[in-house]
């Protein structure tokens, strides 16, 4: 497999027959691709690129993040999946009133929700994914 220079623009070509993948990096294209030749639909390739991506492109995804799928059937069903992070189970609207919370900066400790990606690939795979590894 031929690499690019990541430090020029450009694509990463992956070639294959019978399918198609794209994904920013060319291992995770190809370890899509290498999940559909395994036996594994959309799904699973989907999450397994996904989960190249956080090894392969870490300032871009990780696993301390959120996921956001639509998923169509081939009857033409779609499901929608919000995977974003939760916030903290104690959290009290009351509180942050009463403590002069009205809204909050990006960097407040009080932004952070509990990453929801990996449940959703985890919920994504019990309902629609067909590989087992």
């Amino acid at each position: 497999m031929l690499v690019r220079d990541f430090a020029f623009p450009g694509r990463s070509p992956v070639f294959a027959s019978e399918c198609a993948v794209a994904t920013s990096h060319a291992l995770a294209t190809t370890t899509a691709l290498s999940i559909l030749k395994e036996g594994g639909n959309a799904v699973d390739a989907a999450i397994a690129a996904a989960a190249t991506l956080c090894v392969v492109e870490p300032h871009m995804t990780g696993l301390g993040g959120d996921c956001f799928a639509i998923i169509g059937e081939a009857d033409g069903t779609l499901h929608g999946l919000n995977g974003s992070g939760r916030s903290a189970k104690g959290a009290n609207l009351d509180w942050y009133l009463e403590n002069g919370f009205c809204a909050f900066e990006e960097t407040s400790p009080h932004a952070v929700t509990t990453p929801g990606s990996v449940k959703a690939w985890e919920a994504m795979h019990q309902k629609f994914g067909v590989l087992i590894l």
